[in-house]
């Protein structure tokens, strides 16, 4: 049995590397945003060491992560092919790793759906290609959530929450809503709920823009006025799909457990995973007031992969059906990851 499973491992293993290599010769195509990160790429890696201690040295931190980052891939390999690779390796693996540590199975269908629900993920594509350094960020800050904070090992969950936060400064934001993940499912669906509300009636704006006004920070102005100098800005505020959208998942656990095809008592694990859905949620509801209001929804949307497989290894089916269901939605996502979303045709 150890064998097998080690063989399935592997498997896994070498399927995320041969995504990544994918990545890397499609990136330049599929990416917006491509040109923009292959020029810094090639800019940091004339930097020298220097540059980075003085910028440490003055408390200028913002996305210093991502910079190292940068500069460490141009050093072992100056292409820009080995910089996609390395950008999509990173993110698969800690995303990977992080729904491991809450689906604690040796199923081979189970690693298979979540692959599956992956490949098919718009924002998996989206964080790998085009928002890079939000997907570095918030790949790091899910493998803690999952697998630190998860097992309250709090100095190693602190660690990689501040790391992320050295990727994309947008990350501190979550910090205060951390608190809601020690509160039992239901309270927690009950913060979601009067906080979706507060979104809809524009309220949660009014609260921040209160508490920025009262402690002299800049938060809401930053959110308000984000990327107006470039362009007017889309997506502003509430935008009803992605209201839509973010509901139905956090719906979701609800009905399944209401058709009776879940159950969410003493599934610890599972439980835990919810409320990381909806606490990210949560952060969408409270900030998403201004322009490109889904990069703060794409905090709860590239969560919803784990999300995905945590029910479906919880899910009141027989094993061949749920073998069935993960093969055939495999050899799906394979095609339409590789044929319509790299284009590789």
């Amino acid at each position: 049995m150890r064998s097998y499973n080690q063989i399935n491992q592997a498997f896994i293993y070498l399927f995320f590397i041969l995504v990544s290599v994918l990545f890397g010769f499609k990136s330049e195509i599929v990416g917006a945003d491509a040109s923009r990160y292959i020029k810094i790429f090639f800019q940091f890696h004339d930097v020298d060491i220097y540059w980075f201690i003085d910028r440490i040295k003055n408390l200028n931190l913002n996305e210093i992560g991502f910079l190292i980052f940068v500069k460490l891939s141009s050093e072992i390999y100056l292409d820009s092919f080995f910089f996609f690779f390395t950008v999509s390796l990173s993110i698969t693996f800690l995303i990977y790793f992080s729904y491991k540590s809450l689906v604690v199975s040796n199923n081979i269908h189970h690693d298979l759906f979540f692959i599956s629900v992956l490949l098919l993920s718009s924002w998996y594509i989206t964080e790998t290609t085009n928002g890079i350094k939000q997907g570095l960020a918030l790949s790091i800050l899910y493998f803690g959530l999952c697998k630190q904070l998860v097992n309250s090992n709090y100095n190693r969950f602190i660690i990689l929450f501040f790391t992320s936060c050295l990727f994309h400064i947008s990350i501190i934001l979550i910090l205060p809503f951390l608190l809601i993940i020690r509160f039992r499912l239901k309270y927690v669906y009950i913060f979601w709920f009067i906080s979706l509300f507060f979104y809809i009636i524009g309220l949660n704006e009014l609260i921040v823009k209160t508490f920025s006004e009262y402690f002299d920070i800049k938060v809401y102005t930053i959110i308000k006025e984000y990327g107006l100098k470039e362009n007017p800005g889309n997506w502003v505020g509430l935008q009803w799909e992605f209201v839509l959208y973010t509901f139905v998942y956090g719906l979701l656990p609800i009905i399944l457990k209401i058709l009776n095809l879940i159950k969410l008592e003493h599934k610890t694990n599972l439980e835990f995973t919810i409320k990381l859905y909806l606490m990210l949620s949560i952060v969408y509801f409270t900030f998403g007031f201004g322009p490109w209001s889904n990069r703060f929804a794409i905090i709860c949307w590239f969560f919803i992969p784990i999300l995905q497989a945590s029910l479906f290894a919880n899910v009141k089916f027989s094993k061949k059906s749920l073998q069935l269901i993960s093969i055939i939605l495999m050899l799906v996502s394979i095609n339409y990851f590789i044929f319509y979303r790299l284009q590789f045709l």
